[in-house]
C-alpha cells in the first residue's frame, strides 16, 4: 500500500501541470512548437533584398525598395519593374524570405521603351 503522502503529492503535481497547461503557463507538452526567432525590421528587409538579388534578370529589370514591419510580418515593395512577370516574380521571391510573410505590393509596371 502506498503511503498517503505519496498519493497526495502525485495528485497535487498532476493538478499543477494541468492548471499550467490550461492557463498558458509552463507545463509539460508532448507536441513540438515552432517559434520564429525575433528579428529586426532591417534584418527582414535584408532577407527580402537577398531573395530579390538572387535573380539576375530581376535585378536588371527592376528598381525596388523594401520596407519591413516584423511585428506585422509584413514587407512593402515599392518601385518599378519592366513587366507583369517581373512584378509577380518579385512578390514571390519576397514571400519566400520568411514563412507567412505578407507582401504589400506598391510596384508599378513600366515597360522599357527604346
Amino acid at each position: 500500500m502506498k503511503p498517503l503522502w505519496l498519493t497526495i503529492v502525485l495528485i497535487g503535481l498532476t493538478l499543477v501541470i494541468v492548471a499550467c497547461n490550461d492557463s498558458g503557463g509552463i507545463g509539460l507538452s508532448l507536441s513540438k512548437t515552432h517559434h520564429q526567432v525575433k528579428i529586426s525590421n532591417s534584418d527582414l528587409e535584408d532577407a527580402v533584398l537577398a531573395k530579390l538579388r538572387s535573380d539576375a534578370q530581376l535585378v536588371e529589370e527592376t528598381r525596388l525598395s523594401v520596407r519591413a514591419d516584423v511585428n506585422k510580418n509584413l514587407v512593402i515593395l515599392a518601385g518599378t519593374v519592366a513587366s507583369d512577370d517581373a512584378r509577380t516574380k518579385a512578390i514571390g521571391l519576397a514571400k519566400s524570405a520568411r514563412a507567412g510573410l505578407t507582401v504589400d505590393s506598391q510596384i508599378e509596371v513600366r515597360p522599357v521603351v527604346g
